[in-house]
């Protein structure tokens, strides 16, 4: 199984409202047309909306799952897969970001989260269309590669790493075009 990024196009100042909202009428409305959040993402979720998010660790996924529900139903699903924009060689705003709004969140576990404000988001593309791609090695990756005899660390060379950039441009671009937001989950 190889992780991507899923994005979505999503009016930023309106999911921001809905955090907090007590919106109760919403909370079930998704919770009936979303059979892939189990009972404890369904539990983010409400807090989420009520305002009540819980710091609790280990959890934090939860609420990237209940986002990412939220962002399903306000926004809309755009652009192609993308392997991991943490690989460009580049500084993304995307992956600086992290999620656009306050929920309990690390990076140490999936789903990575980021997003992009519509004003960010011409600049983040010329990044992803201006800058050449390049491999990224790693000691780590070297040194499985060899005791493996190359079944794993297997890394992104040049080629992998333009395409995964090109279909990025294209999900910004894509983005720009509608004017909203651009919220990214790595998973």
């Amino acid at each position: 199984m190889s992780y991507c990024h899923m994005f979505y196009a999503v009016d930023l100042d309106q999911l921001r409202q809905v955090a907090g909202s007590k919106d109760r009428a919403l909370y079930d409305q998704l919770a009936a047309e979303n059979d892939s959040l189990d009972k404890a993402e369904l539990n983010a979720l409400k807090r989420i909306i009520q305002g009540r998010c819980e710091k609790t660790a280990g959890d934090e996924y939860l609420y990237g799952y209940a986002l990412k529900a939220l962002c399903e139903h306000l926004g809309e699903p755009i652009g192609e897969d993308v392997a991991a924009i943490r690989d460009h060689p580049y500084k993304s705003k995307l992956i600086a970001n992290g999620p656009p709004i306050d929920i309990p969140y690390t990076t140490d576990d999936f789903p990575e989260i980021g997003y992009l404000t519509p004003e960010e988001l011409p600049l983040e593309y010329e990044l992803a269309t201006k800058t050449k791609p390049k491999a990224r090695w790693t000691l780590a990756g070297f040194v499985l590669r060899k005791l493996s005899g190359g079944m794993i660390g297997r890394e992104p060379n040049a080629e992998d790493i333009a395409e995964d950039m090109e279909a990025y441009a294209e999900t910004l671009k894509q983005c720009m075009a509608m004017n909203r937001g651009l919220v990214s989950f790595r998973h």
